[in-house]
């Protein structure tokens, strides 16, 4: 009885695809070629897969700044500006200088790490002073790095152990300036515009 049901089964499926053959054969649309025909429009068959195409575009747009290479550059503390360095236009190093500004609180700041280091070394040993001390250094030192002095500047500071007479405003990278709206002996407060600048050896296009 199995083996009648098998074939029976077998018998329908093959006449069900043979009947599908028919129906698509009725349906579709027959184009034939002859060699001739296949040669002058230069048929080529290939096995259907994904793949990238390129396209060419040509679209408008405008050229802009590398925003992740620009920046404006602010009073980290209020003050006299004394000098001021580079200009719009000018092209600048990492690092150079672009502004000096005195504050009396920058004054304040470094005497108070002055007095901070001085307290930690003269404690010395492990004790709860000396770690209060070094808290306290650590606390001054982290001011000074914040308004934007350098290793090299902290170094020079501990060494001469007299405070520098201005605040330094340096590029943070290579760039040039787009515009700078200060002049020498204006007074500004803290967080005023000072520079803007931007690496211009990247720049991005905006295509609509």
């Amino acid at each position: 009885l199995a083996l009648v049901l098998t074939a029976c089964s077998k018998e329908k499926s093959e006449e069900h695809e043979q009947a599908s053959a028919e129906d698509h054969a009725e349906n579709a649309t027959v184009v034939t070629l002859t060699t001739q025909q296949l040669s002058n429009i230069r048929l080529e068959i290939a096995r259907v897969k994904e793949s990238s195409v390129p396209i060419s575009l040509t679209l408008p747009g405008k050229v802009m700044l590398n925003e992740r290479r620009r920046t404006e550059i602010t009073a980290r503390l209020s003050g006299r500006v004394d000098k001021v360095s580079a200009f719009a236009g000018e092209r600048v190093a990492a690092g150079q200088m672009l502004a000096q500004i005195f504050s009396q609180d920058f004054l304040t700041m470094q005497m108070e790490y002055l007095q901070a280091a001085e307290r930690a070394q003269r404690l010395g040993g492990e004790n709860n002073d000396q770690s209060t001390a070094k808290t306290i250094l650590l606390s001054a030192r982290k001011k000074l790095e914040v308004v934007g002095l350098s290793e090299t500047d902290l170094r020079q500071l501990e060494t001469a152990k007299e405070p520098m007479g201005f605040l330094p405003v340096r590029a943070p990278f290579a760039s040039a300036v787009l515009n700078t709206e200060i002049v020498q002996g204006q007074f500004v407060e803290l967080g005023a515009h000072l520079f803007e600048i931007a690496d211009l050896s990247t720049l991005w296009v905006l295509a609509d």
